[in-house]
């Protein structure tokens, strides 16, 4: 009896842990300096610089940032005509040393590690 307790109360657990629901991404995920193969990026709470391979940097003004369980959205406002466009930020590693930009219209898939 006491094991099968035992037992029926570890798959009471399993289930609560894999039922529970994940946690949101925040900030502190995407915060600080990430690099990548054409550079780096460094996000701040209103801010993106951006230094590109061949030296150049642009400072980007971000507008805000949208958050889900595996993505981080930023929304960033455009040097040329100050509209407001967004890039895509996911498959963060447990660690947080990982992410990748994701595919969009404006590029490819672009690894980013903790630099």
């Amino acid at each position: 009896m006491r094991s099968r307790l035992g037992l029926a109360s570890l798959a009471v657990m399993a289930a609560t842990l894999v039922a529970a629901p994940a946690h949101a991404l925040s900030f502190a995920d995407i915060a600080g300096k990430w690099c990548t193969e054409a550079g780096s990026s460094q996000f701040t709470p209103n801010t993106i610089i951006v230094r590109k391979a061949n030296g150049t940097r642009l400072d980007l003004k971000i507008d805000h940032y949208a958050y889900t369980d595996t993505m981080i959205t930023v929304f960033w406002v455009r040097l040329t005509d100050h509209g407001i466009t967004s890039t895509d930020y996911g498959d963060f590693s447990a660690d947080g040393r990982r992410m990748a930009q994701l595919v969009s219209h404006d590029g490819p898939r672009r690894e980013h590690h903790r630099c």
